[in-house]
């Protein structure tokens, strides 16, 4: 996606977007031209509505560590790119807690690594 998260560019996302699961259907428009539609489905009605409105261009799965372990799970992922900081959080939610991304099918294609970050890319076979 292009632009920042909240509001902070009125620069248009160039892609619609497709967000879920929620209580119910909204559709959230921001002042540049950018509309988010946040809808009442599971991981599979979502996906395909998403990939409906993007055509032949990528769909990005965005949200927390749930939901991109729901999307993994369910082996709709294609390709997954993680950028690994060496800075220490604190607690919080894993992302590949309970996930055995060998037998779902994924493998590391790429790996990078600098002072400031190890980059992975992890694809389905």
């Amino acid at each position: 996606m292009r632009g920042r998260a909240g509001g902070a560019t009125t620069r248009p996302i160039t892609r619609q977007c497709t967000c879920s699961p929620t209580t119910r259907d909204h559709r959230f428009e921001m002042e540049g031209g950018t509309t988010f539609h946040f809808v009442d489905g599971r991981d599979h009605a979502a996906l395909q509505r998403a990939q409906q409105a993007a055509g032949t261009r990528d769909v990005r799965i965005g949200g927390g560590p749930a939901t991109i372990r729901q999307y993994l799970k369910a082996r709709l992922v294609d390709s997954m790119h993680l950028a690994i900081s060496p800075v220490l959080l604190g607690s919080g939610e894993s992302l590949l807690a309970d996930l055995d991304l060998t037998q779902l099918g994924y493998r590391c294609s790429e790996h990078t690594s600098s002072a400031a970050a190890m980059h992975v890319v992890l694809t389905r076979a």
